[in-house]
């Protein structure tokens, strides 16, 4: 019977020590789905509750960043944009025009060296997308660009990671070729940079893992980015972060051995500065350079 006693008051203690942790997880899952983000949660430890501590942890610190990110994006999105500078359209095309007997045109939505993006409707599908206008010089005589671009969007439109601006399509017509992509509206990184100066450390670190989730998937497809930076990184209101511009990577690359390196040369490794071979490890730098 003393054994019994002991046991059994040894049990009740134990119970205790995992009643109380286990309510306090409960309570604070009641307060993240309430969105009170604040919340006391119990030491981490090395048994089972512990480990389930850590991970909710984990996951309210993911929340809290995720806030401050809307927070910090939402704020920029009611402050008017000062104009970005544009060069000359190669290639102008008429707000309204059908592109290819299926993109209706409805408005620019930026220029740069590289092309025009324009949005436009497709009634295919019936959704906005974001149609970018290529250079012809994209495309240089005696090469392989045609063939190898379609042969990246083919694999990248398999890419349906959320961190990463979806591709549908390379087309031509009338002599214009064009790649379409899924629109996103919000603002690059490098618009909240200048709007914003320097990011806290929470929404800072949440474009960081995004970013990294995105890259992931975009090398697992085994496709490289080749262009990655501040203005190829869109946040969302949202608080989504996605990676744009990697489908016309390989077609640019040709161009780019002369261009890039007057124009972004902060966030390109040494072997892209030397026009040598590059993996995966090329785009980490970038990464790195632009974080």
């Amino acid at each position: 019977m003393g054994v019994l006693a002991v046991a059994s008051a040894l049990a009740f203690h134990l119970g205790g020590k995992l009643a109380h942790p286990i309510a306090s997880l409960a309570a604070a899952a009641d307060a993240v789905r309430e969105g009170r983000l604040e919340v006391a949660l119990p030491e981490a430890g090395v048994d089972e509750v512990g480990r389930l501590a850590s991970a909710f942890r984990g996951m309210v610190s993911e929340l809290r960043e995720k806030r401050a990110l809307e927070e910090l994006v939402g704020g920029l999105n009611r402050r008017p944009l000062g104009p970005s500078p544009t060069p000359p359209s190669a290639m102008p095309l008429v707000e309204g025009e059908v592109l290819g007997r299926r993109y209706r045109l409805t408005s620019l939505l930026g220029r740069g060296a590289k092309g025009e993006v324009y949005l436009a409707h497709d009634p295919e599908r019936d959704e906005d997308v974001a149609l970018k206008v290529l250079r012809p010089e994209s495309f240089p005589d005696g090469t392989q660009a045609i063939q190898s671009v379609k042969e990246e969007i083919r694999v990248a439109r398999r890419i349906t990671h959320p961190n990463v601006v979806r591709v549908h399509d390379f087309g031509e017509a009338s002599g214009v070729r064009f790649l379409t992509m899924e629109y996103v509206p919000g603002l690059t990184l490098r618009q909240v940079i200048e709007q914003e100066g320097p990011i806290a450390l929470g929404p800072g670190l949440q474009i960081a893992k995004q970013v990294c989730r995105g890259l992931s998937a975009v090398h697992e497809a085994g496709i490289l980015h080749r262009d990655i930076k501040p203005q190829n990184i869109m946040v969302l209101p949202s608080g989504l972060v996605k990676l744009m511009d990697f489908g016309i990577a390989l077609v640019q690359q040709s161009q780019r051995q002369a261009e890039e390196v007057a124009s972004t040369p902060l966030y390109m490794s040494p072997e892209q500065l030397a026009s040598q071979p590059l993996d995966a490890r090329s785009d980490l730098y970038a990464l790195g350079a632009t974080l």
